[in-house]
């Protein structure tokens, strides 16, 4: 889909004005009129200005029109797909379910389509009332080969579904299928430009890094996307990796969900869909400007489970891996605001300063430095922990701390440091409580202990835990096998 300006020429042509006496009226730019003239999309800010100025409604002068009227492919990949219009769903499941096992239309190694029994869970998860609405919008923003909307069209007429892809290859495939009425190949990010075009559902399987880079993630910035192209009442409908519900300093994900609206699903059983893929996956039905919604939460770490009516508060700073009314209370009780003695350094990071470690003590490298709980490096500093009794809880392997002395510590390992050795015995009985081991080990996403939450549980205080909570504590700490 594109933007089409035709009718603000012709009101110009009417009124007898050209571009020099449009950009003297609105005072925009030569570069903006530029861009109305090769019909690329400008701001919704830009077309008021033009109305407020000719004194005009927006949709006289701007149009949305399909993709196919003004596209032009510059793949020239030729889809070798059959169409699917006389197809029964179980052959077209079964032809979708091959076409994901063919990795000519993939431009990345985690490129990666979803199986159709999954978009079927995805799609039947969301609220019948949605396909009821009249005149609703669909919108899959990285529709691949069209999975989503191969479904979605046996819930409603599918020209209220519109499919983006920037793979052209995929896109020919989805065109060749589906023969859409209404589809595009731009950056999906480019949609909160156009004005007017809200949607009542966004659904996708989301590019969760950049074209296989793991260090240019994606999917948080899609999931924030799909809550601004919503309508109110809209609802988002994602499989994606789970690291949208960790604790970090630059996860603004979870805290404009929660801001905006509340979860209906969350059903942390995918994985099995994508075997092979180290990611950890989620799927979520969450629902914009409806905030009372109660979540059915499919559990499938340590216990598999379904919790039904799980309420999730609008200022949780993260989600457990395991989600029930119990863990998420005692996650509130035992997280604080407050930093406590936990912390981790850089000051020897085992790659930035790799010229400061040695594997091999020498009179150059001669201060012991654990990196991790089983590699010990040697360093040419002494680091001012060097001579304290520290606490060492390990990053990249599971919670068990452990006291040392005469050692400094790279980025792998936290601690917490003590002037005696028998303040480092009494403290390691305080932070290894059932309570904390237990959310420690709800937080590891991405198989790593969260800093984060380290550094926020109040182990010098004391709790009180309901009967629920002991119960729900005691049987999952009993699955913690390590």
């Amino acid at each position: 889909m594109a933007l089409n300006y035709d009718g603000l020429w012709k009101l110009l042509d009417e009124r007898k004005y050209n571009k020099t006496i449009l950009r003297q009226l609105t005072g925009l730019s030569h570069s903006t009129v530029a861009k109305l003239t090769k019909g690329e999309n400008i701001t919704t800010d830009v077309l008021e200005r033009i109305c407020n100025a000719l004194n005009c409604k927006i949709e006289e002068i701007v149009k949305v029109v399909d993709s196919n009227d003004t596209f032009k492919f510059s793949d020239p990949y030729i889809s070798n797909c059959k169409s699917a219009t006389s197809m029964s769903n179980m052959e077209l499941f079964k032809y979708y379910n091959k076409l994901n096992e063919n990795n000519l239309h993939s431009s990345s190694r985690d490129d990666i389509c979803t199986p159709m029994e999954c978009v079927k869970l995805m799609i039947d998860y969301i609220p019948d009332e949605l396909w009821n609405r009249k005149n609703i919008k669909v919108l899959d923003p990285c529709c691949g080969n069209g999975n989503f909307g191969a479904y979605c069209k046996t819930k409603i007429n599918e020209d209220s579904i519109f499919y983006n892809e920037i793979n052209e290859k995929r896109l020919k495939n989805c065109i060749k299928i589906l023969s859409p009425k209404n589809w595009s190949c731009r950056n999906a990010f480019d949609f909160v430009n156009d004005h007017n075009l809200k949607f009542d559902l966004v659904m996708a399987n989301l590019p969760y890094s950049g074209g296989g880079n793991k260090n240019q993630s994606l999917s948080n910035n899609f999931i924030e996307l799909g809550i601004d192209l919503l309508n109110d009442k809209g609802y988002l409908c994602y499989v994606t990796p789970n690291n949208w519900m960790s604790y970090n300093n630059n996860n603004t994900t979870l805290k404009k969900l929660l801001k905006y609206g509340s979860f209906i699903v969350i059903d942390n059983d995918i994985k099995k869909y994508f075997n092979g893929v180290g990611s950890s996956f989620t799927v979520f039905i969450w629902q914009k400007g409806v905030f009372n919604n109660k979540t059915k939460v499919i559990n499938n770490f340590l216990i598999k489970d379904v919790k039904e009516n799980v309420i999730i508060p609008n200022d949780m700073n993260f989600l457990p891996l395991y989600l029930s009314n119990e863990v998420i209370s005692i996650a509130k009780k035992i997280v604080g605001d407050q930093f406590n003695k936990f912390t981790y350094r850089c000051d020897l990071h085992n790659f930035t300063k790799k010229d400061s470690l040695s594997d091999t003590k020498n009179k150059l490298f001669k201060y012991r430095t654990i990196h991790t709980a089983r590699k010990t490096r040697y360093a040419t500093i002494k680091q001012d922990i060097y001579d304290k009794w520290i606490i060492i809880v390990p990053l990249s392997t599971y919670f068990i701390p452990y006291i040392e002395h005469k050692t400094n510590t790279t980025q792998s390992v936290g601690y917490l440091a003590f002037e005696t050795e028998n303040e480092a015995n009494e403290y390691i009985k305080v932070i290894t409580q059932p309570h904390f081991k237990l959310l420690i080990h709800l937080t590891r996403y991405g198989n790593f202990n969260n800093i984060k939450v380290l550094k926020h549980l109040r182990f010098g205080d004391q709790f009180k835990f309901s009967e629920p909570e002991i119960v729900e504590l005691n049987k999952l700490v009993s699955q913690i096998k390590y």
